[in-house]
């Protein structure tokens, strides 16, 4: 069981970092520069997919 909560703390830890440099990416909007599409893609990607393969 711990070997299991281990993985999920460390998957969201992983989560809350892509999820901080999207944030970051889509700040630079504000400041009328131009963002790292395809980091905001990659990101996006492995948030769309990667539970999924992680589940089989």
């Amino acid at each position: 069981m711990t070997k299991i909560l281990d993985e999920l703390r460390d998957e969201h830890r992983k989560l809350a970092r892509m999820l901080d440099l999207l944030g970051r990416e889509l700040n630079t909007f504000k400041e009328c520069e131009r963002p790292d599409y395809d980091l905001m893609e990659n990101i996006l990607e492995y948030c769309l997919h990667y539970p999924d393969l992680k589940a089989n």
